[in-house]
């Protein structure tokens, strides 16, 4: 999806950091450990930064990391500390065939007022039809509160359907409720 974005000018988020180390992703960094990945995640400017899984979807296995605490730990963007090891350890045990680190954005001040701090997130559902993206319809998803991103499954995250021709809100709903 990033190189299709990116091809149509659309700006993404850098990516600063890939595991495994084989794969290639622009200038990203190899890690090739659970300690190569700790050992980055605390290095001054690595941090902060958003991770998530190459091969995932529905928000599963994100994680907001703010800052490195300069004793082997991070703080995570919903207020947690852990330790850099067990994290890096954890990622790769569930996501081994690739996780990013990229650049964190941020939500605007002009939005942040009902996005709370994290970023929401224009979806835009697509299906490949004929060798080519046909889009479906397109959402934004504003993040429950405390969350460090938009999963649907969390109590909160609303999802704005949008007018595909204008980007007007056509409704929302909360994503956890059953209707």
């Amino acid at each position: 999806t990033a190189a299709r974005l990116a091809a149509a000018g659309i700006p993404v988020a850098e990516v600063h950091a890939i595991f495994p180390g084989d794969l290639v992703w622009g200038k990203a960094k190899p890690l090739h450990s659970a300690q190569e990945m700790a050992a980055y995640l605390q290095r001054p400017g690595s941090t902060p930064c958003f991770g998530k899984p190459i091969f995932g979807s529905m928000c599963r296995g994100v994680v907001v990391i703010e800052a490195a605490t300069g004793d082997g730990r991070l703080l995570l963007g919903d207020g947690r500390e852990v330790e850099a090891l067990t994290l890096a350890s954890e990622l790769i045990a569930a996501y081994g065939k690739g996780y990013m680190f990229q650049e964190l954005l941020r939500a605007s001040d002009s939005i942040r007022a009902i996005s709370g701090p994290v970023l929401p997130v224009l979806r835009v559902y697509s299906l490949w039809i004929s060798g080519d993206a046909q889009v479906v319809y397109a959402a934004l998803r504003l993040p429950s509160p405390g969350a460090m991103s938009d999963d649907d499954a969390q109590p909160g995250c609303v999802r704005l359907l949008m007018d595909l021709a204008t980007g007007s809100i056509l409704r929302g709903h909360d994503m956890a409720k059953e209707y």
